[in-house]
């Protein structure tokens, strides 16, 4: 199981957001490397954040085309 990328907060608003991911994109809190499964997603609990990259096997979303 993926651990989440931070425990305990709530995302409130977008600054909050945003603040989470400059932390990840810094390297200050840790990106989780693929997508949850079924299992990761049952455990879910309140206050867990998980952030990790979408990539899309279309080269043409990939190039925002």
């Amino acid at each position: 199981m993926q651990p989440p990328t931070c425990r305990g907060i709530r995302i409130r608003s977008v600054e909050d957001a945003e603040k989470v991911l400059h932390a990840v994109s810094l390297g200050l809190l840790p990106m989780v490397m693929s997508r949850l499964d079924d299992e990761e997603r049952l455990a879910l609990t309140s206050g867990c954040v998980y952030v990790w990259e979408e990539r899309s096997s279309n080269p043409l979303e990939a190039t925002g085309q």
